[in-house]
């Protein structure tokens, strides 16, 4: 893929915004204002992000590119490196985020034979794995550790908030591809019924979900509250008030 074909499938990106500038959101939290540096982690991220998008397609059998895949590691790779030296001690975080990631089918599996809350936590956590690596990167330019230590809990709420939320958006497309889906789940055990998109969207249990999604991003935003406001918590708020006014419709 040549430089003009990356940035053309970048801009081509249709998903929520704060993924093309993720490090930015927790620029608040770091001792440098060089925005080279945010520019550069931002682009990183991006990349990453559109690989796992491309993985997942992969997986699907929607895709059998893998080039495109590999392209957007190495450039993120390349990326990363112009803010760590190759000894820096960010690449230890960086292989722990792909070693999780590269479990994620090993949790999913697991949680298909052994459905738990701990069990779906950690299928969530190993899915976003890469997005970590934002923080991993910015972790080494913290103001404080301690502090980042929250900011990292909090992340941690806010991707199961997401995973959650996004089961219950595919509830129909994870059930007919055999994907596991903590909605899927929950509606099997609680109707003893194969799911039925109309009826789940119309039922107490979406009702109940988007509750458990809401209250994840409460717990995001109260272990960061003391930090004060950043372009983080001002996405916590946006996803969170999206959230209401979808229960609210």
């Amino acid at each position: 893929m040549n430089e003009n074909d990356l940035e053309q499938l970048l801009k081509a990106d249709l998903s929520p915004h704060f993924y093309r500038q993720y490090a930015s959101m927790f620029q608040f939290y770091v001792d440098t204002n060089d925005k080279g540096i945010f520019r550069t982690l931002d682009r990183a991220g991006h990349c990453l992000f559109q690989m796992v998008m491309h993985i997942d397609r992969q997986e699907d059998d929607q895709e059998s590119n893998m080039s495109i895949s590999l392209d957007l590691h190495l450039e993120s790779i390349l990326l990363l490196n112009e803010v760590f030296g190759p000894s820096h001690s960010f690449w230890q975080d960086f292989r722990r985020a792909q070693t999780l990631y590269s479990r994620r089918n090993h949790y999913e599996k697991r949680c298909a034979r052994f459905p738990s809350l701990d069990h779906y936590r950690q299928l969530a956590i190993s899915r976003a794995a890469m997005a970590s690596v934002a923080l991993d990167a910015l972790s080494h330019l913290a103001k404080d550790q301690n502090h980042w230590h929250l900011l990292k809990r909090s992340h941690e709420k806010f991707v199961e908030a997401f995973q959650l939320y996004d089961d219950c958006s595919d509830f129909k497309e994870d059930f007919e591809k055999d994907q596991f889906n903590w909605a899927n789940h929950r509606y099997t055990s609680q109707y003893a019924q194969v799911p039925d998109a109309a009826h789940f969207f119309r039922s107490t249990l979406f009702n109940e979900l988007m509750l458990e999604v809401i209250d994840l991003l409460r717990a995001a935003q109260h272990l960061i509250k003391p930090l004060g406001n950043s372009h983080y918590t001002e996405m916590l708020s946006e996803f969170k008030a999206s959230v209401r006014r979808t229960l609210d419709n």
